[in-house]
């Protein structure tokens, strides 16, 4: 079992041609084909032989040997002696899908037209925007966000959203859904800032152009999107930080649970603990609605970190596709282990290496700061008691400690959820 990307499985089609063809085997054919990890697969490539298939001396097809169990290497099957070889191999007969593009991986196979193999993209970019990428310029208070600028025209032709959703024309063109995109908060205008962008350009931040696959001069889709999230708590506690981050698939011990596993840096960076909540954001779905999980958070295992960054190799229909050789980037963004269920909730499933948004849960956070200062204020508030033995003056005492305790705990979250510059002139 091999799980190829395009280059691939073109150098076996070239390898393999013209003894051998390449087929589609799945439940029709009695091919059933289980992970390890049970996951069933909906049908495999297989080549198959022109001459038919050996025998041993019972006239039973030959096992080929694989780890842990009985039969024989390819050189052996050719030295060793066997009983007759069967003319015709059943399968061979099968549509020949050498040179096609292949079905993906995670993807159903198509129903009703197997012998005709083809490349569907099931996106349009009519009702996306498309823009020239500039970067974006240095000296922007971004405010903890991922931002894009826009012209005022252009943005207005959008309807001035305070979210896109960007993502490369050029692979959404080709691949369809499965191109990655990126939320992208929009830098409000103002006449301190750099000069704006050319009418059908668009000026990207940096983690953007990497989470999409972007490059300078390339062309950038861009749709409306919009977040439901309260924002009343900002004027105590400041705008929280967001990290944009690559989804991978879970760890099975944090599969089919509303966890996800992170970077001990980006949980430091959203200024959350391991075990707290945090709030991940999807992609839009066809109204530009995102949706968005509360997920507690866990730093991932150095030894799962290390094995997934082992095994992830490959381009488009890879099982772990690399940044580098898909979108042709290094070094890649962090990684967020979340599983298939989760990736659904959040509409980023059909896409190859999809990024989410994230930022911190500030009102769990909000109850642990204060369980921990309600703590110190119940013991200053027992000494103010004891010492103290005027009513007035134990109101007016307590009155302050609590003050002071709301100040210091609002100040603690400020410092650690929100991350915000300050310029000195």
């Amino acid at each position: 079992m091999q799980f190829l990307d395009d280059r691939q499985i073109a150098e076996l089609d070239e390898s393999e041609s013209p003894y051998y063809r390449r087929v589609w085997l799945d439940a029709r054919q009695g091919v059933r084909v289980v992970l390890e990890t049970g996951e069933e697969l909906p049908g495999v490539y297989a080549y198959v032989a022109e001459g038919g298939l050996r025998t041993d001396e019972t006239g039973m097809p030959i096992r080929m040997q694989m780890p842990g169990t009985p039969g024989l290497t390819q050189a052996q099957v050719l030295e060793a002696p066997t009983g007759d070889d069967l003319p015709d191999n059943p399968f061979f007969e099968l549509p020949d899908e050498m040179g096609a593009a292949p079905r993906r991986y995670g993807t159903l196979p198509p129903v009703g037209d197997v012998e005709e193999p083809r490349r569907r993209n099931p996106d349009e970019l009519a009702d996306e925007k498309l823009a020239w990428v500039d970067s974006s310029p240095d000296g922007l208070e971004r405010g903890g966000k991922s931002v894009i600028r826009l012209c005022r025209e252009d943005l207005a032709q959008l309807g001035n959203p305070p979210l896109v959703s960007i993502r490369s024309a050029r692979l959404a063109a080709r691949y369809g859904a499965a191109a990655p995109a990126a939320l992208a908060a929009v830098h409000p205008y103002s006449p301190e800032d750099p000069a704006e962008p050319p009418v059908g350009h668009v000026q990207v931040d940096h983690v953007l152009r990497m989470g999409c696959g972007l490059e300078r001069g390339d062309v950038a889709a861009l749709r409306p999107a919009y977040v439901d999230r309260v924002r009343w708590f900002d004027w105590m506690l400041g705008r929280p930080t967001y990290l944009t981050m690559r989804v991978t698939l879970a760890d099975p011990a944090s599969a089919e649970r509303d966890i996800v596993l992170m970077p001990r840096l980006a949980i430091d960076i959203l200024g959350v603990e391991s075990g707290d909540y945090i709030v991940m954001e999807g992609s839009p779905d066809e109204d530009g609605r995102v949706p968005s999980v509360v997920l507690k958070v866990f730093e991932v295992p150095s030894d799962v970190e290390d094995n997934r960054r082992a095994v992830t190799g490959g381009s488009w229909g890879a099982r772990f596709p690399a940044g580098v050789e898909t979108l042709g980037i290094n070094q890649d963004l962090p990684m967020a282990f979340v599983d298939a269920e989760l990736r659904a909730r959040l509409g980023v499933n059909g896409q190859t290496l999809g990024t989410v948004r994230v930022r911190p849960g500030r009102l769990h956070r909000f109850y642990v700061e204060l369980r921990e200062i309600l703590l110190v204020l119940a013991v200053a508030l027992l000494g103010v008691v004891t010492v103290v033995n005027e009513t007035p003056v134990q109101i007016a005492l307590i009155v302050a400690l609590v003050v002071m305790s709301t100040i210091l705990v609002v100040g603690r979250m400020r410092r650690r959820l929100s991350h915000r510059s300050k310029r000195r002139r």
